[in-house]
């Protein structure tokens, strides 16, 4: 495919080896987003073997792959059929396009981390329409007096298992194994829904894309420390780069005390694994490390989304990449409980002679929440418009 020459880059060691073009989805450009010298030259000459000597430098072509599994669906079924669980082992399978291809009679509840962060992984763990766990977060609410009525309570398990699976699918396997995971699914799925609201203890330009990475799926990041679960990134396309939230979440059936001690402990020590990216320094290694591997995740997420980045969206994340795109950063602790009540509290830490504030907020669970929280699209997360003004 023909693309716009990639700006140059000396970053070879750190920096993303794969790129996307704008508006697309699924597909995997075989070109860095910030090539070398040598790695343009590179580019030209592909096109020269394949054509001729690219005459104009403003356009130049590379390859591309697209992903999917729709050529063996049948298959795939055939093998639901006869077994109660399926691991689908393929580089380029992904949770998105197996669901796509084999329908809702299928629930895909976990894809394993990336083989590489350039590309969705290859090992998908579905069932044969995933029942038993719908139907065990579906008990685990009832018993929580969350939902008294048994027929609601199974269509919200079913709906929040989906929602979890759309890209947060860990949630949903570990759902139908231990009552630790089912308060943590309704917890994120709920915290997806409110993440345009409450998400930072300041409003965010409003109608940004949000982008979710999951830091479960990347614990080298942190050498085995303690993290938050997430990392919320507002691409702004006005400010030229990305703002930043570590996200934790907690789900408690009696006091939160405790887990509002244990979500704030774990948000301060990811905001100082992340303090070089929230703040940049030229020329440091641990900078550019952080700064590449969060563009890397993003590029990766979207692709496995289905996310079309823009072009306004994707030079935000290439400003970020480069080291003069990273705007506000912020800690957000989310406590969920069905007799809690709702209230926030605001902590801040000092991080690079700045204060980086913490949002720690207790929610109770509602029915109306859940309804509500069950038709949220990951795929299109956005900011909303502030309520209050800042300072209030």
């Amino acid at each position: 495919v023909e693309i716009d020459t990639p700006q140059e880059d000396t970053e070879v060691l750190f920096g993303p080896r794969f790129w996307q073009r704008p508006d697309t989805e699924q597909r995997i450009l075989f070109a860095p987003p910030g090539p070398t010298k040598a790695g343009l030259a590179w580019l030209r000459l592909g096109q020269a073997v394949d054509d001729r000597w690219p005459v104009n430098d403003a356009r130049v072509t590379a390859p591309e792959m697209r992903t999917g599994v729709t050529g063996v669906a049948a298959q795939l079924r055939t093998i639901h059929q006869l077994s109660l669980w399926v691991a689908t082992l393929d580089r380029y399978a992904s949770r998105d396009s197996l669901e796509r291809a084999l329908g809702d009679d299928v629930a895909i509840l976990h894809q394993e981390r990336r083989l590489v962060s350039d590309s969705p992984i290859g090992l998908v763990v579905s069932q044969k329409a995933g029942g038993p766990v719908d139907r065990a977060v579906g008990r685990s609410l009832r018993q929580a007096r969350i939902v008294e009525d048994e027929g609601r309570a199974m269509s919200l398990g079913k709906s929040l298992r989906k929602v979890a699976a759309q890209g947060y699918g860990i949630l949903a396997l570990e759902a139908a194994t231990s009552g630790t995971g089912i308060n943590e699914l309704v917890g994120h799925v709920v915290g997806f829904s409110m993440l345009a609201t409450a998400s930072t203890p300041w409003p965010l330009p409003p109608g940004c894309r949000v982008v979710l990475v999951s830091l479960d799926e990347h614990p080298e990041w942190f050498m085995g420390g303690k993290r938050a679960d997430l990392l919320a990134l507002a691409i702004d396309i006005d400010g030229q780069g990305l703002h930043g939230a570590v996200i934790e979440v907690k789900a408690r059936r009696s006091s939160a005390q405790s887990a509002e001690a244990e979500a704030l402990d774990q948000l301060k020590k990811t905001l100082s694994a992340t303090a070089r990216a929230a703040y940049p320094r030229p020329d440091d290694l641990s900078t550019r490390v952080w700064l590449n591997r969060i563009a890397e995740a993003v590029y990766a997420v979207a692709r496995e989304s289905r996310i079309r980045l823009t072009v306004a969206e994707l030079s935000a994340v290439e400003a970020f990449r480069r080291g003069f795109g990273t705007l506000e950063w912020a800690g957000v602790g989310l406590v969920f409980g069905p007799n809690l009540q709702d209230q926030r509290k605001v902590h801040r830490q000092s991080i690079d002679n700045d204060w980086v504030p913490i949002a720690m907020h207790t929610v109770r669970l509602t029915p109306a929440r859940l309804e509500e929280a069950v038709s949220t699209d990951l795929r299109d997360l956005r900011t909303a418009s502030p309520e209050a003004s800042p300072l209030a």
